[in-house]
């Protein structure tokens, strides 16, 4: 039986080697020209960076632990839907 995190069912895995690390989460040339097009602070881009590679990750947001700022996390999923549904960012999600 595969393990929760190959299935129909992604999760993310309790720990992640260092290349696994490194292939998943790091965000590509596009990535940082975008979190800088749409965000004005370094809290702000180290947030959309996550949900963004969270999201390309599972294929779904996860929901946030402590409700945050709604209008800012509604704002950075919609950013985050435009860019990995654009043509002209023909992002592949990774499960």
């Amino acid at each position: 039986m595969p393990p929760i995190h190959d299935t129909a069912y992604p999760r993310l895995k309790s720990s992640d080697s260092e290349k696994e690390l490194n292939e998943i989460y790091t965000p590509t040339a596009d990535e940082f020209d975008l979190v800088h097009t749409l965000t004005h602070s370094t809290a702000m881009r180290i947030g959309f960076l996550v949900l963004l590679k969270i999201f390309q990750r599972l294929g779904y947001f996860i929901p946030s632990e402590n409700g945050g700022d709604i209008k800012s996390n509604y704002a950075n999923r919609r950013r985050v839907k435009s860019f990995l549904y654009s043509p002209a960012h023909a992002v592949q999600r990774r499960h």
